[in-house]
């Protein structure tokens, strides 16, 4: 029953790195996320201006394009992109270390096996590989929080577009049909 150290010192990793999960990072996002609904609430309840109904399906054009070209939309549009490859690498690239890790730690299981002491460093190996997903996970939950925040900019223009939209659908502006449904 050698290998039961190895079990024993793999688990104790785990919920070490369970634990560290549930820090800063996580709570960054979960910030990051009360903001964007906030702003999202507030933006929502702005959308609607005096003489909307009023607007021609030309000036309901005009206003969508203008908002949606708009260098704020553009901007962070560009921001969210950027960051959502590199997380994708990112992802990626934690995928394979811990495929390497896995082969590592069974060759330390089965040396565990049969030395004598070498499951209490695969244990340590255990944790050190724990700590650095835990570091590679808190950057991506920061980035993940660093979106929500391009969302939260955003945020009053959306709002405003949706209001235009809802207009102009309710008025059956040609243009509208030429925007895929969502």
């Amino acid at each position: 029953m050698r290998i039961l150290p190895s079990v024993v010192a793999v688990l104790l990793g785990l919920s070490a790195l369970g634990a560290a999960y549930a820090q800063s990072g996580q709570q960054e996002m979960l910030n990051a996320g009360t903001a964007l609904q906030e702003s999202q609430a507030q933006a929502s309840a702005g959308a609607a201006r005096p003489g909307d109904e009023m607007l021609t399906c030309d000036q309901l054009q005009a206003e969508m394009t203008s908002s949606m070209t708009s260098a704020t939309v553009q901007d962070n549009m560009a921001a969210i992109g950027a960051t959502a490859q590199s997380e994708r690498e990112r992802s990626e690239r934690m995928m394979a270390q811990a495929k390497a890790n896995m082969a590592a730690n069974a060759a330390l299981g089965v040396a565990g096996s049969f030395i004598p002491g070498a499951s209490i460093a695969q244990g340590a190996v255990v944790q050190a590989q724990m700590r650095a997903q835990q570091k590679e996970g808190e950057k991506g939950q920061r980035a993940y929080a660093g979106m929500m925040g391009n969302m939260q900019e955003m945020m009053p223009t959306l709002m405003r577009g949706r209001r235009v939209m809802e207009l102009a659908q309710g008025k059956m502006c040609p243009f509208v049909e030429n925007i895929p449904a969502q």
